[in-house]
């Protein structure tokens, strides 16, 4: 049961990947916009984890502040991580972004204690070999490859991603799940906001006046994550917390199969080069950052 229910997961993340390509490139005027909206996502996931969970008064006031750290983290890390899939295919954007347990296994070691047995410093081997590769392109006019122009923001998701995690588990020591959660919110609540300008937020509110866009965004941008988020909760308590993590660990590969059909010139939704020479390479890369961090999660 939990396997079908951490793919669904995983659909349901990559389906939220691919919309928000789709949204940026194609109904917002500006990435901040975009933030805006998840400004007003996280108030209402805070709101309701609050309303249920109530206010831990009595807390521990360190586990607290641990689990708004690693929200504020996780919040910069997406913020950059828009930035780049707004300049880069979400096939590649979405797998140079999960580059993010490399970190999160660095930081256990120099903080933890913990050491790498050497399955796990292969897994990190393929992870940067796959990221290296896919994020070069070739040049235009030329024969040498360029660089991702989003490359250096979706570094920086991934560190941001790797900390936040890293704290969140810290966090969860001596919190419940729901609780961390909530303040871990939080914390993501207020990246977004210094990010969401007054400009954000007019155009924002004149493109939300297409009511079947506000459908897509309700739909597509609220509630599919929040499904995502749940079922990943789900499958967790139903199975190993390895085993389902290397299971969502494929979600680019969900990506690069759902943009790539979308891009065919009968859709024509996305943009995603299809020679074969780029699905070969950005297939060949993203099975690699897949299988690295799926034997990071099981190791």
């Amino acid at each position: 049961m939990w396997v079908l229910v951490a793919l669904a997961s995983t659909v349901c993340y990559a389906g939220v990947s691919i919309l928000d390509k789709y949204v940026l490139d194609r109904r917002l005027p500006s990435v901040v916009s975009f933030y805006a909206w998840v400004t007003i996502n996280h108030t209402v996931y805070v709101s309701i984890l609050l309303a249920v969970t109530g206010i831990p008064w009595g807390g521990p006031g360190d586990k607290l502040l641990v689990a708004f750290l690693s929200g504020l983290s996780l919040g910069a890390g997406f913020v950059c991580m828009f930035l780049g899939l707004k300049l880069e295919e979400a096939s590649r954007a979405v797998a140079l972004s999960q580059v993010y347990p490399i970190y999160v296994a660095l930081l256990a070691v120099a903080f933890l204690g913990e050491s790498l047995k050497p399955v796990q410093w292969v897994a990190i081997l393929l992870i940067v070999f796959g990221a290296m590769q896919i994020s070069l392109r070739g040049g235009s006019g030329s024969m040498l490859p360029r660089l991702s122009r989003g490359l250096p923001f979706l570094l920086v998701t991934g560190i941001g991603q790797g900390v936040g995690f890293f704290l969140v588990k810290h966090a969860m020591e001596g919190l419940p799940v729901w609780t961390a959660l909530a303040f871990q919110q939080m914390g993501l609540l207020l990246a977004f906001g210094l990010f969401a300008r007054p400009r954000a937020w007019r155009e924002l509110a004149q493109v939300l006046r297409d009511r079947k866009f506000l459908l897509l965004m309700v739909s597509g941008e609220s509630a599919l994550p929040f499904t995502a988020i749940a079922l990943t909760i789900w499958a967790v308590s139903l199975g190993p917390v390895s085993q389902v993590a290397a299971l969502l660990a494929t979600r680019p590969l969900a990506v690069f199969a759902g943009s790539s059909i979308l891009s065919r010139e009968r859709l024509g939704i996305l943009e995603e080069s299809l020679s074969p020479t780029s699905l070969a390479l950005k297939g060949i890369s993203i099975a690699m950052i897949v299988a690295g961090a799926a034997t990071l999660g099981l190791y």
